[in-house]
């Protein structure tokens, strides 16, 4: 029922029977049913029913929005699966969709119920259970479901367990089982869990405009450092994660052009159950001055001229010093890359300038490892005289002071 209980899905068998495998079979299909004058009115067969195949079980989601169901139409993962469909404003479905393999099993997976919170219900026997068909949920975080969870023995049982449903505010629901050998309805009243209330969220945000930063990498880890989950951040900037008590963890921040943020906690004794972590992250541009963005819009190291000797690519003691500030600045920051390019001006052949710029590029690039910069961090790329900074596109068309500011090593960060 909608909301408003004015809109019915059920579902029954079809009059009609098909023949599958020589087999008459006559499947199932969901209808609609509106509340017009205290009379259930306009009952109509759903445009996504098939007499091949069986469409059943519809949940509708609080809003009225999407209507769940199971069905063992063709290209599923076993003998029924759970999808779901879109509710149009003028009464329209869209096409069904599969709620994918974390839900969805070699066997059977039905009985789904939607509920005020969109977590969703349902049974199945083809995930480790008690036996049977067991009550499993899903939360819904970022639109997206969780992997499963089974009720368990207070709840499962060794045979059939399946059809329930759960009023979020009253703690209390409903179920049927063949548990004694047949069919029956069953009641019971949901407790608090604590174990589930274990969680760590939060915004990331630039810490200086305190924007938003959609597209965030949020990553979760143990005290070991390793990696337990991780998660790229939607439009809201949101994250979310379930934790487990008596643990110590590290909540990581990291963007592109951004430095990395680290924060700490625990849920041990001393820590907390549920923890909300506002991860503000800070540009390398806003946080040192040789930092800007140059003519393309690329974050760059902006350092001295570094000056080769003509037709070599060795690196001088004077141009040593000025590296010897990138050094400085990737030491401070661990997690930046950079690219290193080599250009040249357009005098000489363009083939031998293109060779000498990544001659020049390579031999930076050697200097900041020698000086204890990871090789891994670093890339060096040679443009020869492609990219010019003036229009002296031409030999004779400049003087020489020129045509040097087209010989030069930039410094992109790329990380």
């Amino acid at each position: 029922f909608t909301e408003n209980g004015t809109v019915m899905y059920f579902n029954r068998n079809n009059e009609k029977r098909v023949k599958i495998n020589d087999i008459p079979v006559s499947n199932m299909k969901i209808y609609k049913a509106e509340l017009v004058d205290g009379i259930w009115t306009n009952v109509q067969a759903l445009s996504f029913n098939n007499d091949m195949y069986s469409v059943q079980h519809p949940a509708i989601s609080k809003d009225g929005s999407t209507l769940y169901f199971s069905s063992d139409m063709p290209g599923g993962y076993g003998e029924f699966d759970l999808y779901k469909v879109s509710v149009n404003s003028d009464g329209t479905y869209g096409e069904p969709v599969n709620l994918g393999k974390e839900i969805n099993t070699q066997h059977l997976d039905q009985f789904p119920y939607i509920s005020d919170i969109n977590t969703l219900y349902y049974s199945t026997n083809g995930k480790q259970g008690v036996g049977g068909l067991d009550i499993h949920r899903s939360d819904m975080v970022n639109g997206e479901f969780t992997t499963p969870i089974n009720l368990g023995t207070t709840i499962n049982s060794s045979r059939d367990d399946f059809a329930f449903i759960i009023n979020e505010n009253l703690n209390k629901a409903y179920f049927s089982s063949n548990r004694t050998g047949i069919d029956k309805l069953y009641r019971t009243t949901r407790e608090e869990n604590v174990l589930t209330k274990y969680a760590v969220k939060g915004i990331v945000k630039d810490s200086i405009s305190n924007k938003l930063l959609p597209g965030s990498l949020v990553s979760l880890l143990d005290e070991r450092e390793i990696l337990i989950d991780d998660m790229i951040v939607g439009d809201d900037a949101t994250y979310f994660f379930k934790l487990e008590p008596n643990r110590k963890y590290t909540i990581r921040g990291t963007r592109k052009l951004y430095i990395p943020q680290d924060v700490q906690f625990s849920t041990d004794r001393n820590g907390r159950i549920s923890h909300d972590i506002y991860l503000t992250l800070l540009s390398y541009q806003d946080a040192e001055a040789t930092i800007k963005p140059d003519r393309k819009g690329d974050v760059q190291v902006e350092l001295d001229q570094i000056f080769f000797d003509f037709d070599e690519a060795i690196i001088k003691p004077e141009a040593a010093h000025t590296l010897d500030e990138l050094v400085d600045i990737m030491k401070k920051y661990p997690a930046m890359y950079i690219e290193v390019s080599a250009h040249t001006d357009v005098r000489g052949p363009s083939a031998y300038n293109l060779e000498l710029s990544k001659k020049r590029a390579a031999s930076t690039l050697e200097y900041l490892v020698s000086k204890g910069v990871e090789r891994r961090r670093l890339r060096s790329i040679g443009y020869g005289e492609m990219q010019p900074l003036n229009n002296c596109i031409q030999e004779g068309i400049c003087t020489d002071k020129e045509y040097e500011v087209n010989r030069r090593c930039e410094f992109k960060i790329v990380q």
